[in-house]
């Protein structure tokens, strides 16, 4: 883990840095290594989440999460942005403070929207699935002949 998170800021650090080099290399090699940077992060979220824990729990909801998150995004960006200028606050306070913000309100939201929404309609799937295969089953059942009889 430790092998990748310093190969992932290897790899983040040069993507950043080749961004602004002259011509067309930096418009080249730039997303090629936010690529590989995205590799690494990958492989370091992996072994997280297979210990358990908060990753594993993000992981449940994460497609509730990926459904809710632009409401947080788009609002408390415009909202924290425009509140930290009036106040002087630097952007990286905003940054991390907006950030922070989003993805705890997303994070329950989604989790209750899994809950009130998504586990009910997988759990309305089962429950159809089940009874569609009972209802061929029994179909297939009366086609067949009766072999009580023989």
């Amino acid at each position: 883990v430790i092998r990748d998170m310093a190969l992932m800021l290897a790899a983040g650090i040069a993507c950043f840095a080749c961004i602004n080099w002259p011509g067309h290399i930096g418009a080249i090699l730039s997303p090629l290594l936010a690529g590989i940077c995205f590799a690494f992060l990958f492989g370091i979220v992996r072994h997280l989440v297979r210990g358990g824990g908060p990753l594993a729990k993000v992981g449940e909801v994460s497609y509730s999460m990926y459904v809710v998150h632009f409401i947080f995004a788009w609002w408390m960006t415009g909202y924290f942005m425009d509140a930290g200028s009036r106040h002087g606050v630097p952007h990286i306070i905003i940054y991390v403070g907006t950030l922070v913000t989003t993805v705890t309100l997303t994070y329950w939201v989604a989790r209750f929207t899994k809950w009130a929404i998504e586990d009910r309609f997988i759990e309305l799937g089962r429950r159809i699935i089940k009874r569609i295969a009972a209802g061929e089953a029994a179909a297939v059942s009366a086609t067949l002949p009766d072999q009580s009889r023989s």
